[in-house]
């Protein structure tokens, strides 16, 4: 029960003051980073569903044959 106290005891108030600032500077990089890769990742959903819709208006594609179906999967 002692040792909790013991460090709190030995932190020093500026130390706490550096490493929240540290945290919360590396947080907020990567909920930006986070945003940008989700963007990403939306925009890439969207460019594949376009080339899916694609495919399919195509009557040459061999997506609208269900007998082959099973053969490109």
């Amino acid at each position: 029960m002692d040792f909790p106290i013991n460090i709190l005891e030995k932190l020093d108030i500026y130390n706490l003051l550096a490493m929240a600032t540290m945290l919360w500077i590396m947080y907020s990089r990567l909920d930006k980073k986070l945003d940008k890769l989700d963007t990403r990742m939306s925009k890439l959903e969207n460019d594949m569903i376009e080339v899916k819709t694609v495919l399919r208006l195509k009557e040459c594609c061999m997506i609208q044959d269900t007998s082959q179906m099973k053969k490109a999967e």
